[in-house]
């Protein structure tokens, strides 16, 4: 995979003529996320990412980590090698076997070391959920089975409305579970692909009336029609 250019959501943001620095300091936090977690992912796709073994794919991510700007992980060494045992105890599972994984199945300190990247580190990965399973393991199967073919780095690099229905479904229903870490980015869009206004009135338009890159529709788009899931949403 060719090294590219690092991603800044800042960046992003100015490109669309807003200015970064006007929102709070809890926003630039999660701008700083962003940023991690578009750094740690990639552009690998998120069948590359979820559905594969952890001993294949934690490399990539421990290589993603060298290639990073200064400053976007927190002590990367560390990073890495809690990434490593990460893997040499899933072995040949991936992160959709870990997520559907029970109670026991495997070493306590693997939920220890999900929890330890999410707080200390600030990286969001799938985890095993041991709240609501059910419903966040149907986010995770849907996301890699209409969505597989994206990457995180599509989230933000074209329109929220450049996906198919059943794409845009599958990652909206992934944000929403935590699986993937996005910013809602005050657009939204339409069902003719412009932007629109949500009823709320958050909602307004992007630069010259189309949808901003990482936006995302307000409302809940259909469950895919043809996703056969034990358990969905209501």
């Amino acid at each position: 995979m060719s090294q590219r250019a690092p991603f800044s959501f800042r960046e992003l943001l100015k490109s669309q003529e807003i200015d970064p620095d006007w929102f709070d300091s809890r926003m630039q936090g999660q701008f700083e996320t962003v940023d991690r977690m578009a750094a740690l992912l990639g552009d690998y796709t998120f069948q590359e990412l979820f559905d594969q073994p952890l001993s294949g794919v934690i490399p990539k991510l421990q290589a993603n980590i060298d290639q990073a700007r200064s400053g976007v992980f927190r002590d990367p060494d560390t990073l890495k090698s809690r990434l490593g045992k990460l893997a040499t105890m899933a072995n040949e599972d991936s992160f959709s076997d870990l997520a559907h994984s029970a109670p026991g199945q495997y070493s306590t300190n693997v939920d220890e070391i999900f929890y330890e990247l999410k707080l200390h580190f600030g990286v969001h990965l799938p985890t095993p959920n041991r709240y609501d399973p059910a419903y966040y393991q149907w986010a995770l199967r849907t996301l890699i089975q209409y969505a597989g073919n994206l990457t995180y780095m599509a989230l933000f690099q074209a329109c929220g409305c450049a996906p198919s229905p059943d794409e845009q479904s599958a990652l909206y229903y992934a944000v929403r579970e935590g699986i993937l870490y996005h910013i809602d980015s005050g657009y939204c869009c339409g069902t003719s692909g412009s932007c629109t206004s949500c009823p709320s009135g958050t909602c307004v338009n992007g630069p010259n009336g189309k949808c901003a890159t990482g936006a995302l529709q307000c409302a809940p788009p259909a469950i895919p029609t043809t996703s056969p899931p034990s358990v969905a949403p209501s």
